[in-house]
């Protein structure tokens, strides 16, 4: 996982063979070497997407499955961090990534937690293709949060097992766009 954060979704992926959470973040790093101690099968690791990867690294092609939440609309040269994720595949390694959808939304709030841009469905399948990747699926996600005010989310939160009865299962429109994408 790249920009692992405190591991919130870290600590979802269960025992596994291998797992590497990176980001470039000191704070974040140290927090989730305290949060993982003593997981053998889990490795912290330091990355920072906005910078090409060197050279010879041992992260280079070394994993099977990259896993990006909310990670590239941080980047203020996403072309960069998208090159260093294809770079992270090994031949036939999936990227699952999570971005911000709706460009026509990006605003003060998005400015003040660092985001760069939000996502059309186009731009991010034209994004991946420009890096070499073969998308597998793009879709959108959150479908129906994106249609209530931001002041009326926590409201809406007791609801989701409700609403979710009422979601189609290819929204048409949604919060956030999920992309699997597969290194040829």
């Amino acid at each position: 996982e790249v920009g692992g954060g405190v591991g919130s979704f870290a600590s979802l992926y269960g025992k596994r063979k291998k797992i590497v959470v990176t980001d470039s973040n000191d704070y974040y790093l140290s927090r989730l070497r305290d949060r993982f101690i003593g997981h053998p099968f889990l490795t912290i690791e330091k990355l920072d997407l906005s910078k090409p990867l060197i050279k010879g690294s041992p992260l280079i092609s070394a994993f099977d499955t990259v896993v990006s939440i909310n990670d590239l609309e941080f980047e203020e040269n996403h072309k960069v961090a998208l090159d260093n994720l294809f770079l992270l595949l090994r031949k036939g390694g999936h990227l699952f990534t999570l971005v911000p959808s709706e460009p026509e939304r990006f605003g003060e709030l998005d400015k003040r937690i660092g985001r760069y841009r939000r996502y059309s469905k186009a731009d991010l399948e034209q994004n991946l293709k420009d890096t070499g990747f073969q998308i597998q699926k793009i879709s959108y996600f959150d479908s129906i949060s994106s249609l209530i005010p931001s002041f009326q989310t926590k409201a809406f939160d007791w609801c989701v097992p409700l609403v979710r009865q009422f979601t189609p299962q290819e929204p048409s429109k949604g919060h956030s766009l999920i992309a699997i994408a597969v290194k040829p």
